[in-house]
């Protein structure tokens, strides 16, 4: 099965090595799979927009830039990039170089031997050896517990960036911001098969992690009163 994909990196971070993310996509995926890039810059203040607009004249695989008039967060960024993509597979991945690349190709992989077999919807990176700090480490656990006590979600790591979305599966779901962080409840609420994929993970060496337990855990939490309102209701 021959994939057309859109690879989508939203700029959340500021500090970026966008350069040396598009050379290993380069490295990696070209004239191994069809695909194009996608940025979404969510109106940041640092030299991303000149990065992107110079790996465009470099390499000679397609890259769009998409831009927020305002910060917008994750979920948007990832919003707007899915509607505009003409693709039908879409692979998430952080533009922090703690993802690599080559793993997307795992994803593929996984996707092309179950979809026929499965109806998938998203299958989400599983980043079994992190490089984090601690902190993220045990917030992402309580995370965890919380979705799985609310939710019986059986994916323990759904806020890795690397992930493969099916467009059409992604439709179905209504948006609303933090979307990202209840990608698998979501999908599997709308009767598709969500899986993970275990993935490499590296310590950070590019981007300031805006990562605070007020700032992601709490309000995370919060978003579960209103994940559980959408889960009780009725599909039309």
């Amino acid at each position: 099965m021959k994939l057309s994909i859109s690879i989508v990196c939203p700029i959340y971070n500021e500090e970026l090595n966008i350069y040396k993310l598009c050379q290993k996509i380069n490295t990696y995926l070209l004239n191994k799979i069809e695909f194009d890039l996608i940025f979404v810059d969510d109106n940041s203040n640092d030299n991303s927009k000149k990065e992107i607009e110079n790996c465009k004249k470099k390499f000679k695989y397609p890259i769009v830039m998409l831009s927020n008039k305002r910060k917008l967060g994750i979920s948007a960024c990832i919003d707007k990039a899915i509607k505009y993509s003409l693709k039908h597979i879409i692979i998430t991945i952080d533009g922090d170089l703690q993802n690599n690349p080559k793993d997307i190709h795992s994803l593929l992989d996984f996707y092309i031997k179950n979809n026929l077999n499965y109806n998938l919807g998203i299958v989400i990176g599983q980043r079994l050896n992190r490089k984090d700090r601690l902190v993220k480490k045990i917030t992402s656990k309580i995370g965890y517990f919380v979705r799985k006590l609310f939710f019986n979600d059986k994916i323990i790591d759904v806020a890795c960036g690397l992930r493969l979305i099916v467009k059409s599966a992604y439709l179905e779901i209504p948006y609303f911001d933090n979307m990202h962080r209840y990608y698998s409840v979501l999908f599997k609420r709308h009767g598709f098969i969500v899986m993970g994929v275990e993935i490499s993970h590296f310590k950070r060496k590019y981007g300031k992690s805006k990562f605070g337990v007020f700032n992601r855990l709490l309000p995370g939490i919060f978003d579960i009163f209103g994940v559980l309102w959408l889960m009780n209701r009725k599909r039309k």
